[in-house]
């Protein structure tokens, strides 16, 4: 009868030791067949043309995988990103659509890689951006307009309605040289980072070239501050220093431009030659380049 299988043959052809084996390969056909079998997705399923929504975050170039930029949807990294087409750097922070193809990392260990070809902001409403210029610290940044914003007794600090604490607070240190942590650079000056994991606090030191210290600092208090993290290091990228200018020759040779500029830092704690030290430029994941140690006050770049 047509659309049932004949299983008569089967039965009288099932004889000797390897019967057994040819049941389980027939049950395991059927049970494919079956609505009962629930089938996994695994990324390999999907490799090629996608669609994604999320949050686009920086993560930096690397040794030893593809991606220069992470996707996360609802808080969880998903995808490395990476683009030839379009500069996903202007899209950080953003919650955006993206389109391009997937394909496996360059280790199963690490999450698949999507070529971006497009992408587009998608935010559920606008997010306007404030600029802040504060005399007491002489600093400028730019910062989310729905942050709430306090400037007084010399600190410049941001809020979120519903939660009673600042979670960023920027003031001037006491401290007299900069703490031990991740070296990076704000403005042209030399700074540290660093993360307390269990008190959840991200602490950022920069050096004006007066030999002050500028603390800044993330103390989520809430659902919201929480998800700030991302908006908080893009505010940190965008301050300026307002600092009297040193008086260099011109024919100086850049510091920026000295050293191997091989990359380094990150999560595998790539070291730099000797008498290099790691310039971090990713923020949130310490990864950045070697450049030489120079020793001459006037340049930028000064010992701790």
């Amino acid at each position: 009868m047509a659309g049932f299988l004949d299983l008569s043959g089967f039965r009288r052809a099932v004889r000797g030791p390897r019967s057994a084996v040819s049941l389980l390969c027939l049950f395991l056909v059927l049970s494919a067949c079956s609505g009962d079998v629930k089938n996994t997705v695994t990324p390999s399923d999907v490799f090629g043309a996608y669609t994604a929504t999320g949050t686009v975050t920086s993560t930096g170039t690397s040794l030893y995988r593809r991606g220069t930029h992470v996707l996360k949807m609802n808080g969880r990294s998903r995808f490395y990103l990476e683009s030839k087409k379009v500069n996903l750097s202007d899209y950080i922070g953003e919650y955006a659509v993206l389109e391009g193809e997937m394909s496996p990392n360059s280790h199963e260990k690490y999450l698949p890689v999507i070529s971006v070809s497009s992408i587009k902001n998608a935010s559920r409403k606008n997010v306007g951006i404030q600029k802040y210029k504060v005399a007491s610290l002489n600093i400028s940044l730019e910062a989310p307009s729905e942050w709430n914003s306090d400037i007084s007794g010399g600190k410049l600090k941001f809020s979120f309605t519903g939660e009673r604490v600042p979670f960023v607070t920027i003031k001037n240190s006491d401290l007299e040289k900069l703490p031990e942590g991740l070296h990076l650079r704000v403005d042209g000056r030399n700074g540290i980072r660093f993360v307390d994991e269990e008190a959840n606090q991200h602490h950022v030191y920069i050096r004006r070239d007066n030999g002050e210290i500028i603390e800044i600092l993330f103390v989520p208090q809430g659902e919201k501050s929480a998800l700030s993290r991302d908006a908080f290091y893009s505010m940190i990228k965008s301050l300026e220093i307002e600092d009297e200018e040193i008086v260099t020759d011109e024919n100086e040779e850049n510091p920026e431009d000295i050293g191997s500029l091989q990359p380094c830092g990150g999560s595998a704690a790539v070291i730099c030659p000797e008498g290099e030290y790691c310039a971090v430029e990713e923020l949130d994941t310490g990864i950045g380049k070697c450049k030489t140690l120079i020793s001459d006050p006037r340049s930028a770049i000064r010992d701790p």
